[in-house]
């Protein structure tokens, strides 16, 4: 859950990004009477690609920072290298 919300904290920006669009759209759509079947319909299809987004950044997240957490305890981390070049 702590991945989950810390996920949601590095990804504000772009949430943001988002709700301002589909509020944009829905404004939009009021002021011109557009049919709220058809904003409907295309709302849906822009809530799955990001829900698809959501899942392969996720994944990408969790990743990284399961990544980085191995190499902490491992100490294998790129700053414990020293030598010569």
């Amino acid at each position: 859950m702590k991945l989950l919300i810390a996920f949601f904290k590095d990804k504000t920006r772009e949430i943001s990004l988002y709700a301002g669009t589909v509020g944009i759209f829905i404004v939009v759509a009021f002021l011109y009477n557009i049919r709220m079947d058809a904003l409907k319909y295309a709302l849906l299809l822009v809530i799955l690609w990001l829900l698809l987004y959501v899942i392969t950044e996720y994944h990408r997240f969790r990743v990284h920072k399961r990544t980085s957490r191995v190499q902490e305890s491992s100490g294998t981390g790129l700053s414990g290298i020293t030598g010569d070049l």
